[in-house]
């Protein structure tokens, strides 16, 4: 039986959520799974899999102070790579104390090993600043680090049907092979369900989720029927309070929100990616609102909004009435599902 570590970056919960497929077709396939991450996002693996190895790596501390992308990264890259040598240390120990044969790092760079196959997960290898000189620094400081690993893994089809759009085509030359894995989602289809009210996802990171959830809260009281909110704190139980016609989750696992979603007419959510996945998943209309200051956000919101998939709005000009009326009379988004994560996986068996 090999040894696979799945390490996903803690920046919000979409980079833990999306690793919920991979660490399924894993198990299926017979791997031993060892997760890691850190916060929130190790709390919801957890949750999804209490029965298997969970470690805690160095956090990222991943604020936007800022709505300017370019300041953002600059004040915290110095951050970061203290969290990526240190994490490649424990990563390394965690090689030969329980002795992994593959890693599968979630845009986490230090997570890799001489000893092992590695492989990046990303989504993300034209990363958006907003900034042409920030752009070309960055991009090229991914692309060497991404040239670390032994394989990349971009969660998303190849060509013209493509979700991430810019992010992950016409990137030049990678040192490494790479492949479209499809659409990465823990969320099933949608089928025999009543679509009614609103879902509001509220996720990231602070202060940006809190801000975003007190304008939600203040506007959701003005709106015609059922508003259910879902706030993103994974913690503990999942507890539901209700207070006139707004109901609230602290948390929702991937069981209850892929109901929630497919029961919804419309989810009001941020623009991440992994977002985006379970919205073409569950074909679930949607106003996206994405946040301030990260600019893959506000850009895959825009492509999207131009596309005529999803409604756009900036969280500085939330207007949920409207909205939401306009995202009602979007047609039903129709991307493509395509998935080649099994037959990728398998190709790791014989490895």
């Amino acid at each position: 039986m090999k040894k696979v570590l799945v390490a996903a970056l803690h920046w919000g919960l979409g980079h833990a959520t999306r690793c919920v497929p991979i660490i399924e077709c894993l198990k299926e396939n017979g791997f031993e799974v060892i997760i890691a991450s850190d916060g929130s996002a190790l709390n919801l693996l957890k949750a999804a899999f209490p029965e298997l190895k969970a470690v805690e790596l160095p956090p990222y501390r991943i604020t936007y102070r800022s709505e300017n992308m370019f300041l953002n990264v600059a004040r915290m890259l110095p951050g970061i790579l203290s969290a990526v040598r240190e994490e490649n240390k424990v990563t390394r120990r965690l090689v030969k104390e329980y002795g992994i044969d593959v890693i599968i790092s979630d845009n986490r760079y230090g997570c890799y090993s001489p000893e092992c196959t590695n492989i990046f997960v990303t989504h993300q290898v034209n990363i958006q600043t907003g900034n042409a000189l920030s752009d070309l620094i960055i991009r090229n400081f991914n692309k060497a680090r991404i040239g670390r690993f032994d394989q990349l893994w971009i969660p998303d089809v190849e060509g013209d049907s493509s979700l991430s759009g810019i992010l992950s085509h016409h990137f030049g030359k990678i040192t490494v092979p790479v492949s479209y894995t499809g659409i990465l989602s823990r969320f099933k289809k949608c089928t025999e369900y009543r679509r009614q009210g609103v879902l509001v996802i509220l996720s990231g990171p602070e202060p940006q989720r809190t801000i975003f959830e007190e304008l939600v809260m203040k506007q959701s009281v003005q709106l015609d029927g059922q508003v259910t909110v879902v706030r993103g704190q994974v913690s503990g139980e999942i507890t539901k309070s209700i207070k006139s016609n707004i109901t609230v989750y602290n948390y929702a696992d991937g069981i209850l929100l892929n109901e929630l979603v497919c029961s919804s007419a419309v989810v009001v959510a941020r623009s991440g990616y992994s977002t985006l996945m379970d919205l073409a998943v569950t074909g679930s209309k949607a106003l996206l609102v994405p946040t301030p200051g990260q600019s893959e956000q506000i850009y895959l919101a825009k492509q999207l909004g131009e596309q005529g998939v999803f409604e756009f709005q900036e969280q500085k000009n939330l207007d949920l009435q409207t909205g939401i009326a306009r995202a009602m009379d979007r047609k039903k988004p129709d991307i493509s599902a395509e998935n080649r994560l099994n037959e990728l996986v398998k190709l790791l068996l014989k490895q």
